[in-house]
């Protein structure tokens, strides 16, 4: 946990706040807003920057953080041990549904990896066939 007490409340759990959209699928969260709850029960957003203790109200929008974040850190760094510095260390830290999901699309992509190797094999062939034809040297080989 980064962040201690806000307004003199102890902070007792803080937790990554998901963005609106996925990066090829995969769940992606801000690197510079975490979630906290308070020991009133109060739950806040709270800006990750070093030095910064701005925070709103969980009820209000994400997007007020963020505007914050633009307005008066357009490059700050995020405060080491953040929520969301980075994935878990270990799939033993993800839920089983969540890993899961990650094989099913680790699966898909393997496949149209493969689907996409064999086009790319052929093209070449056919650009070879084409550059033997071209040159005069169809059945050379």
């Amino acid at each position: 946990m980064t962040v201690l007490a806000v307004n003199g409340v102890a902070v007792i759990a803080e937790k990554p706040v998901p963005m609106r959209h996925s990066f090829k699928g995969l769940p992606q969260n801000f690197r510079r807003i975490a979630k906290l709850l308070l020991a009133n029960g109060d739950e806040v957003f709270a800006c990750l920057v070093d030095g910064c203790e701005y925070t709103s109200p969980a009820d209000q929008p994400v997007e007020r953080v963020m505007q914050h974040l633009g307005k008066a850190h357009p490059e700050g760094k995020v405060r080491r041990g953040a929520a969301d510095a980075g994935p878990p260390a270990d799939l033993r830290d993800l839920p089983l549904r969540e890993v899961y999901r990650l094989a099913q699309l680790g699966l898909q992509a393997s496949t149209k990896i493969a689907e996409w190797r064999g086009r790319a094999v052929a093209a070449e062939k056919r650009l070879e066939d084409g550059r033997r034809a071209f040159l005069g040297e169809a059945g050379t080989k």
